[in-house]
């Protein structure tokens, strides 16, 4: 329900903790960065709705909805295929940087340059369309749930949360941090976010260090001329040194 606990009432009597079906289970490892949720709320199950975001081939799409679908999305189809080491929004940014506005002389020109796709070496049925798959489960406010399907911009299936093939009533998604395989090249977790968290600590480090510099100021050190002192293992070179010639009074 809305309070984020399990909906029982679609199998009266069904014992805590019981087997809602038998027989073998299919699971698919879907990395975070394909899906969509209101990331404020942290616990899944008080999650109302999911969005899975993918690429699907043309031939997938003739399969699934026939030819007559398939013609309505062909200028819908791309040759950029997303990989599984690619971020999300990485995708979206390399879409954005084809953007054309308007310059100099009401002349087009690319924002950022990028390499022309080979779509005229690739076979139309693998090239590529976005893919979103929505799920809702039922609650108070919409108490049928949604399951919907959208390829690129048009919506393929919009129908009531699929109550009898998912009895629980819950998004069938199950949060996991699995390990990557160590020699392994296809990790459970994308490349880029494994190097965050350490991206993030040696960014926290260096800022530290920059502050510990700007507090301790830029050090002064008097040193006699021809002393041969390397400034580097006297203050990290945030000071300045004062030569002077060692007879007398110094001398800057």
């Amino acid at each position: 329900d809305e309070e984020g606990q399990p909906v029982a009432a679609h199998i009266p009597g069904l014992p805590e903790g019981a087997a809602i079906t038998e027989g073998e289970v299919n699971i698919d490892l879907i990395p975070t960065h394909k899906l969509i949720w209101d990331f404020r709320i942290g616990d899944l199950r008080k999650l109302g709705w999911i969005i899975q975001c993918d690429r699907k081939s043309a031939e997938w799409v003739r399969d699934r909805y026939g030819e007559e679908a398939y013609k309505k999305l062909s200028g819908k189809f791309g040759g950029t295929r997303t990989d599984g080491e690619t971020e999300f929004e990485v995708n979206i940014l390399d879409s954005l940087n084809s953007v054309l506005y308007e310059g100099v002389g009401d002349k087009q020109r690319v924002v950022t340059p990028t390499m022309r796709s080979n779509d005229d070496v690739q076979l139309d049925a693998d090239k590529m369309i976005d893919y979103y798959e929505y799920w809702h489960k039922p609650t108070k406010s919409n108490p049928t749930g949604t399951f919907g399907i959208m390829l690129a911009d048009q919506i393929m299936e919009y129908t009531p949360y699929p109550i009898d093939s998912y009895p629980h009533g819950e998004l069938p998604y199950i949060p996991a941090n699995p390990i990557s395989v160590q020699g392994s090249t296809m990790g459970g977790v994308v490349r880029i976010s494994q190097a965050r968290p350490i991206q993030r600590e040696i960014n926290r480090l260096n800022s530290q260090i920059d502050e510990n510099c700007d507090v301790m100021g830029n050090a002064i050190i008097m040193v006699q001329r021809g002393a041969k002192v390397r400034h580097s293992t006297l203050d990290n070179g945030a000071g300045n040194l004062l030569e002077y010639d060692g007879k007398g009074e110094f001398r800057p």
